[in-house]
């Protein structure tokens, strides 16, 4: 139930930072504790404060931002966009040449 809820409204954030998923979680868990959800239940606050940990920790890592790496410039073709549409290009363009041989896998 909790993790449910904490992975689903996780996806809406705009800019999932380690604070704003700690503070997100922190207040999911507060929420379903205030609508009697967990009233029933044998977890202690030391156990929700674990779990929210837990889930802070997993959830950090799926929302964990990309490094963006520099593109190689391909200096024959003069083209220094570096984006995938020029790599494919010169793929064709290698595919049409005899003497070049590409190997795909």
């Amino acid at each position: 139930m909790l993790a449910d809820g904490v992975e689903a409204s996780s996806r809406t954030l705009s800019d999932p930072t380690p604070t704003r998923v700690r503070q997100h979680v922190r207040n999911i868990v507060q929420a379903r504790a205030q609508e009697e959800q967990l009233d029933e239940c044998e977890l202690t606050m030391s156990d929700l404060h674990r779990i929210e940990d837990a889930f802070v920790r997993v959830l950090n890592a799926i929302h964990h931002g990309r490094v963006k790496y520099p593109t190689e410039v391909d200096d024959s073709s003069g083209d220094s966009e570096g984006d995938s549409d020029s790599a494919s290009d010169s793929a064709s363009d290698s595919s049409q040449d005899p003497t070049v041989t590409t190997r795909r896998s």
